[in-house]
């Protein structure tokens, strides 16, 4: 079936959507409820593409067990018309099946006759910020063992070199 992409493809999601590796971006047509999610956020989370169909029950997957009931409320309320605005703190599981922190802030945007058409917001990673050293650009040492165990897991030949002491 051929997604509905009307108002999804818009040059200024492509630019705010390039800009960062820890915001994930999306914009969501609540008329049809086809969104449209960066490729950073498809790649990290393992979305099954950039557009998606009802992408609410998707990311919901990938919420913590115990932050889903939250997320589930809020966002119902958002496109029940309860709320303009989502800004909810939880944990979400990326493609390997850590679970990150991520902020998530949203706001209902209005078309021409006042009715709610698109729903636009920005996912921050948090996890992301804490596990890259600001000055190598290099994995923390948490960060590092934790890319290392999951290497060892999937049976990778690895080669460690430590430099200083």
């Amino acid at each position: 079936m051929e997604l509905d992409k009307t108002g999804l493809n818009d040059r200024a999601f492509e630019a705010f959507a390039r800009t960062s590796d820890r915001e994930y971006f999306y914009l969501c047509n609540m008329q049809t409820d086809v969104s449209r999610w960066s490729r950073n956020a498809v790649e990290r989370f393992g979305l099954p593409g950039e557009y998606l169909h009802a992408a609410g029950a998707v990311w919901e997957q990938h919420i913590h067990p115990d932050d889903r009931p939250l997320y589930v409320a809020d966002i119902e309320a958002v496109f029940a018309g309860r709320k303009l605005r989502h800004d909810l703190l939880y944990r979400a599981r990326d493609r390997h099946g850590d679970y990150v922190t991520c902020s998530c802030r949203g706001v209902v945007l209005k078309g021409e006759g006042g009715e709610p058409d698109l729903f636009a917001g920005m996912i921050t990673n948090h996890g992301i910020v804490e596990s890259i050293d600001p000055v190598t650009g290099l994995y923390n040492g948490y960060e590092f063992l934790r890319a290392l165990r999951a290497s060892m897991r999937l049976r990778r030949r690895q080669l460690v070199l430590l430099v200083g002491g």
